[in-house]
């Protein structure tokens, strides 16, 4: 008598399934994963634009890209706070920072 050794096709067909399945999930963190890098770079280069508004340092200053609001008000015990709030091209809000003085 012959034996016949291998896989079935119910065998191959489990395989691929669980196969396409993780590889998709990878592929789903992988692409969240580079959104996510886009998001930080574009909060980088929001921060780079903020430092040269703010400080008047002469360089480039990505204003193409990027507008800066600034907002003043006086809270408690006559401590100002400035808020500067960072919008792109779409005015979308990319960064807020906030700064106290006395």
């Amino acid at each position: 008598m012959k034996t016949n050794s291998g896989f079935t096709l119910l065998e191959v067909v489990a395989a691929v399934t669980i196969f396409a399945i993780a590889f998709t999930v990878l592929i789903k963190i992988q692409s969240q994963h580079i959104a996510d890098l886009q998001t930080q770079f574009k909060k980088l280069e929001a921060m780079k634009f903020f430092k040269i508004k703010t400080h008047k340092i002469p360089a480039e200053t990505l204003s193409d890209r990027f507008s800066l609001k600034e907002e003043t008000t006086t809270i408690d015990f006559g401590i100002k706070q400035t808020k500067y709030t960072i919008f792109d091209k779409n005015n979308h809000k990319i960064l807020e920072i906030k700064t106290y003085e006395k």
